[in-house]
């Protein structure tokens, strides 16, 4: 069996440091103004309000969330 390579330390960068806030940004409950909200074309996460939706809440108000 050969011998252990030695590993290459990579450095990581803080979240601060990635997303670009700083503690000030992060301390506290923000208000913002809600037109300054947008969606974008492929969130994951939809709602839709169909048929399926409707049997959905019907099924969870019946026997409750199961998994």
């Amino acid at each position: 069996m050969a011998g252990k390579k030695k590993s290459t330390p990579i450095p990581l960068q803080s979240l601060d440091a990635l997303f670009g806030t700083t503690s000030e940004e992060q301390a506290g409950i923000q208000q913002i103004v809600l037109d300054n909200l947008h969606s974008f074309s492929n969130h994951p996460f939809k709602v839709l309000d169909d048929d399926k939706m409707i049997e959905l809440s019907e099924s969870v108000r019946t026997h409750g969330v199961l998994v």
